[in-house]
């Protein structure tokens, strides 16, 4: 069993009420979102030595796996958007984690591809106001 395996079986060994308390508000909204368009999330908040990732999803019944950084904001009237906070900084760090993630064999088989989930809340309410997905957010080309 590779890295990867070794994670995601540690963390099928909590309860889903422990995972669902680490989660934030964007995170489920985003994961519903995903689960929406047909992805299956493999893992949620996937630590790695270099980082962690927001969400582990793979892409349909037999896709490859998708990286997902999930940015959430609050609409506060500014112009700035979730998304903005994907600096050039923060790009070379998914670009790292996912090579570490394609040190597996199953994710390196079955391809690896980084997706941005972008969601903005109105202040005082729970469900999102806005849901923006771009795939393939970030490429190492």
């Amino acid at each position: 069993m590779g890295p990867l395996g070794r994670l995601i079986a540690r963390l099928r060994g909590a309860t889903a009420e422990d995972r669902d308390a680490i989660w934030k508000r964007g995170e489920r909204a985003a994961a519903s979102h995903l689960k929406r368009k047909g992805y299956r999330v493999v893992s949620r908040n996937l630590r790695l030595p270099a980082g962690e990732i927001d969400l582990l999803c793979r892409a349909g019944k037999h896709g490859g796996f998708v990286l997902v950084e999930v940015k959430a904001r609050t609409r506060d009237g500014s112009e700035r958007r979730p998304e903005d906070a994907i600096t050039s900084a923060k790009k070379r760090k998914l670009l790292l984690l996912a090579r570490l993630l394609m040190r597996d064999p199953a994710v390196r088989e079955a391809g690896l591809r980084i997706d941005v989930v972008a969601i903005e809340f109105e202040r005082g309410r729970r469900r999102a106001a806005s849901i923006r997905h771009y795939e393939r957010a970030v490429s190492g080309r």
